[in-house]
């Protein structure tokens, strides 16, 4: 964000802890990028065991399933760890003080429908969603992009646009995407 010359505040939230290490040391002396204490976000509050992947980047709440260590080969799970689970609507307010627009942005391998329902008392301030979308099932229980498409549509938001993600590495299928979604009353023609 900073190389494409955004000057606003980030808030950054992420459960694994050597990846939290990183977060933190990369921020630093940033005075704009704000790191919360490290935890995972979802609908409900306590503690979680996060299932911590081979490249970390799959690392999920939900089970791995064989379509993607197959379409990952090293992307297994390895480990886990016991993290706090919190609702983003309970820890944002503070972070969302003053802010004009917010971008509420989720990467959780499948859990982003959890994230969501979390956010629900924060939702009204928030102007934009990008989000990860699955097209084929690449965890246990995850909603695939029709679902998340009408879920975040029924919040009162309307997809924009739709950026390339995660292609299986042999076949060339698009596996995942990006999904960006307006608030309605913010997309162009609706002002």
């Amino acid at each position: 964000l900073r190389a494409h010359g955004y000057t606003g505040r980030i808030v950054s939230f992420e459960p694994l802890s050597s990846v939290h290490a990183r977060l933190v040391a990369s921020a630093r002396g940033d005075a704009g990028w704000r790191v919360a204490p490290r935890m995972a976000l979802g609908d409900t509050e306590g503690k979680i065991d996060i299932h911590v992947a081979g490249n970390s980047l799959s690392s999920s709440i939900l089970d791995m399933l064989p379509e993607h260590e197959r379409a990952a080969p090293g992307s297994a799970f390895v480990g886990s760890e016991s993290v706090s689970l919190r609702r983003l609507d309970r820890v944002a307010p503070d972070y969302m003080a003053g802010a004009k627009s917010v971008l509420l942005k989720m990467d959780t391998q499948g859990y982003e429908d959890r994230v969501l329902k979390g956010a629900s008392g924060v939702l009204d301030k928030v102007t934009a969603i990008q989000t990860e979308l699955s097209l084929v099932p690449l965890y246990a229980r995850q909603p695939l992009f029709d679902e998340m498409r009408t879920t975040i549509e029924a919040m009162g938001y309307g997809l924009f646009a739709v950026f390339p993600g995660y292609v299986h590495e042999q076949s060339g299928q698009t596996l995942q995407l990006d999904g960006f979604f307006l608030r309605r009353d913010m997309t162009p023609g609706n002002s």
